[in-house]
């Protein structure tokens, strides 16, 4: 579900500290604390990355991680509802279409029984690219754009399947499909760079990590690696980061409050002046997309982020960018964080119902860099591995 390693993991947990209160200075002194790690590691990876010539194509917000890393514990999810009788008013096409998600959560979300599982289906597609072999990359190019039109860049696909149970202190299971190797971007019509690229694929790229073996997610946050049985203080660091969705207050007003105060926290948002300013809408965007998301946080959550959204102004009603010609679905484009040589991300919907169907981003280049399809179902059980239809 996401490209960042266990390492990363651990720097983010250790970032939060043991504090499990969110006050300003315990999360300004964290956050501070991981961005100087990411400058030093994106930079050590730059320099290492020309020495191995390898490179992990996919751009993916780090919240989105850190989101599905510490979901909340709820019982309930999306499910296919009534249908609309009526949209509620908005300014704008986008508006009103996420008006209507939220509305559809409100109405559709099903309270899981004692007993009953969430059954999370995510089908995923990632854009990678290998430079391993000198024919294909050109390493005395130090140019950005030598790792966009070098290289072999093909397309990898990725199912995973979670169990939520009903028992909001009860262990997540978590299954990993077989990553499939799904073609080659370019360069095309080259037999060599299709090789290659199916060997990356074989010799266990960052997909494949749990593959072919349950996962057990304790209280549905992810085991203990060995490493991280050394620190102390990780446990109490993933209390505290489910402690803030776990607060988040599930009204649009309220939430946005609460998303600034928190980004505020742990960023000076001034002019050159240095007088304040506003928390910018991309990074309110950036805090809500992992909520929005993952089905497995709370529906009143998800609805009032997806409400506040609407609020914003930088977003516009498109067609689903991998699905051009099905008029079946729309997607909602956020410009908050535009810009040239932005990513550009996308939420999906049904349009008849705004039932949530996926997410998208398409990178500077206009290329599909990442997608999910996302399904929820509830199931009085969870199947043997054998059962599983991926």
């Amino acid at each position: 579900m996401n490209e960042f390693d266990t390492g990363e993991l651990r720097m983010l947990r250790e970032a939060r500290g043991d504090n499990l209160e969110m006050d300003s200075e315990n999360l300004s002194v964290g956050r501070a604390r991981f961005e100087r790690e990411i400058i030093a590691r994106s930079s050590a990876n730059l320099r290492a990355g020309r020495a191995r010539r390898t490179l992990r194509r996919r751009w993916v917000p780090i919240t989105a991680f850190a989101g599905i890393a510490v979901a909340s514990m709820v019982v309930s999810l999306v499910l296919p509802g009534p249908q609309m009788t009526q949209t509620p008013a908005a300014a704008t096409p986008a508006a009103a279409m996420l008006k209507k998600a939220a509305h559809n959560i409100e109405v559709s979300d099903a309270a899981l029984q004692p007993g009953q599982y969430l059954r999370l289906v995510e089908t995923s597609e990632h854009l990678n690219a290998d430079y391993s072999d000198p024919a294909y990359f050109d390493e005395s190019r130090t140019d950005e754009s030598a790792y966009i039109d070098q290289g072999v860049h093909y397309r990898v696909g990725m199912t995973n399947i979670t169990y939520v149970p009903a028992d909001t202190n009860g262990d997540w299971i978590r299954r990993s499909g077989d990553p499939k190797f799904l073609g080659v971007v370019r360069p095309l019509n080259d037999a060599r760079a299709e090789q290659i690229a199916r060997t990356a694929v074989e010799n266990g790229s960052f997909l494949t990590r749990g593959s072919g073996a349950d996962e057990v997610l304790p209280g549905g946050k992810p085991p203990l690696t060995p490493d991280e049985l050394e620190m102390p203080d990780v446990v109490a660091s993933r209390e505290a980061e489910k402690e803030i969705y776990e607060k988040a207050p599930h009204d649009p007003v309220s939430l946005r409050k609460y998303i600034e105060e928190i980004n505020a926290s742990m960023v000076a948002y001034t002019d050159d002046g240095g007088n304040p300013v506003e928390v910018p809408e991309g990074d309110i965007v950036r805090w809500l997309t992992p909520v929005i998301t993952n089905l497995a946080q709370p529906a009143g959550l998800r609805a009032a982020g997806l409400e506040l959204l609407a609020n914003l102004d930088c977003s516009e009603l498109v067609t689903d960018p991998v699905a051009v010609d099905d008029d079946s679905r729309v997607a909602v484009k956020l410009n908050c964080s535009g810009g040239e040589g932005a990513e550009s991300h996308y939420f999906v919907f049904e349009k008849k119902t705004g039932l949530f169907l996926g997410y998208r981003v398409t990178n500077p280049e206009g290329e599909t860099s990442y997608l999910s399809e996302i399904k929820a179902t509830v199931v009085a059980s969870v199947p043997e591995r054998s059962g599983e239809t991926w």
